[in-house]
């Protein structure tokens, strides 16, 4: 038997990776590029194999018993603490989930729910416990990079979302400051538009003309335009009152 394996392969001269076993034969070479690769069939489980995957696959194999080691070197509380901490953020994922699900069966719209939830999962991702309003004043406190306005929104985002389990809490109040804002001359905002591409003059004038913002200019198609009347029916992104909807077709006429 010994001589068989002898004239058939190479006894003993590596493990097959999958079985590792060390009775693997030679079986014929595959060609490359610049030259040709030795290939290996082993004779337990029929594995065939290269040098090149017998390497690669020792060299996994170390990658993982050293991630074994580093794991074992851990101590019992480490590992508990660890398991333990990463619970509240789990269970604060499902309940921002289901927030998302209770807020599209309210009816509100999907630019405030997306808001919502990204403030929500900013605080969350920065360490916030989503679950413990005293922690939700101290996060929402701490960025610094948000301003009052944006405050106020994160406040409003988690009195939605408490409300949706039936809770509620002690909301922190942040006070805009209202600004004078900036109202450039007709003449550079014509400026402005004719000097752009074709495509963005065009819906810039549409703004302009129209007053509309830009989701509803988006969501304008071939039909809404009257060219007749010279009139654009535009469709409110937010709810408005009878009244001001007719001021709004009133003011889109081009």
């Amino acid at each position: 038997m010994t001589q068989q394996e002898n004239v058939g392969g190479e006894k003993a001269s590596r493990e097959c990776p999958n079985c590792h076993s060390e009775r693997n034969w030679k079986d014929g070479t595959r060609d490359i590029v610049v030259s040709s690769v030795q290939r290996f069939v082993c004779r337990e489980c029929g594995y065939r194999f290269s040098d090149n995957s017998y390497k690669v696959n020792l060299l996994n194999e170390n990658r993982q018993l050293c991630a074994k080691l580093e794991a074992k070197k851990l101590e019992p509380a480490t590992e508990t603490k660890t398991v333990a901490d990463d619970t509240p953020t789990r269970e604060a994922k499902g309940k921002l989930v289901q927030y998302v699900i209770w807020a599209q069966k309210e009816g509100l719209a999907e630019t405030t729910i997306t808001r919502r939830y990204k403030l929500l999962n900013v605080l969350l991702n920065r360490g916030t416990n989503l679950l413990d309003s005293e922690s939700v004043k101290e996060g929402i406190s701490k960025q610094k990079s948000w301003n009052a306005k944006t405050k106020q929104l994160a406040v409003e985002a988690y009195t939605s979302f408490l409300r949706a389990s039936g809770q509620a809490w002690k909301a922190p109040k942040y006070m805009q400051v209202r600004k004078l804002p900036f109202l450039p001359l007709e003449r550079e905002i014509d400026e402005l538009i004719a000097g752009c591409n074709p495509k963005t003059t065009t819906f810039l004038q549409l703004l302009k003309e129209t007053g509309a913002r830009l989701g509803e200019a988006w969501q304008l198609e071939w039909i809404s335009f009257d060219f007749e009347n010279k009139s654009v029916d535009i469709t409110p992104e937010k709810a408005v009152t009878q009244e001001n909807s007719k001021s709004a077709k009133s003011s889109s006429q081009c």
